[in-house]
């Protein structure tokens, strides 16, 4: 999870015009996917699904949780 965090933080760094948006996308979906998974036993992980979806919605990017059902 260290590298998608990572590389969302290099992409949002990027100027706006150069940001590689669909591997953004890709990487803050592995994180919410990720981060919903675990949400139950570890606490704060609903914050930080919370502030992954944030950090999408400022960049325009729709996130969509998967449904383990």
């Amino acid at each position: 999870m260290s590298i998608d965090i990572d590389d969302v933080e290099v992409e949002i760094q990027k100027p706006e015009k150069e940001r590689n948006l669909p591997k953004l996308k890709k990487r803050l979906l592995a994180l919410l996917t990720a981060a919903t998974l675990i949400a139950g036993p570890i606490a704060g992980m609903t914050d930080f699904a919370n502030n992954v979806m944030e950090i999408g919605n400022k960049l325009n990017i729709e996130l969509k949780l998967l449904s383990g059902k």
